[in-house]
């Protein structure tokens, strides 16, 4: 009984684990694919081009080693996470004309919802 909590609670932190690396990933591509409407505000640190190909790699790298703790589970929700975040950017550049932190943030809990629904089917 207690190795089965034990393997539970190990089960939860490796999806938590999962679905930070995957859900940041998904901000920086946003970040990354969709230029920032606004010429001020916290935001256009983000936006600095100078080190985005460095955060590109070390990210994707992170995200990999991250994802191989529950690789099965990670490899089904990545098309879920990509499909909200492209839904969310195309939403953005219709009503907005591009990203706010706002999206951002919106991208994070969507894709952060879609992680936890596929983690949550046994």
């Amino acid at each position: 009984m207690v190795l089965a909590g034990v393997m539970v609670r190990a089960g939860v932190m490796v999806g938590a684990v999962v679905l930070g690396a995957v859900v940041v990933r998904a901000v920086l591509a946003v970040i990354v694919l969709v230029p920032y409407v606004r010429a001020s505000g916290l935001g256009v640190a983000a936006w600095d081009s100078r080190r985005r190909g460095f955060d590109v790699v070390v990210g994707a790298v992170s995200a990999g080693v991250a994802c191989a703790l529950d690789w099965r589970r990670a490899l089904i929700a990545l098309p879920f996470v990509a499909l909200t975040a492209v839904v969310l950017i195309v939403l953005a550049r219709k009503r907005v004309g591009g990203v706010t932190g706002d999206v951002c943030g919106a991208t994070a809990e969507l894709c952060q919802l879609a992680v936890l629904l596929v983690f949550a089917v046994r």
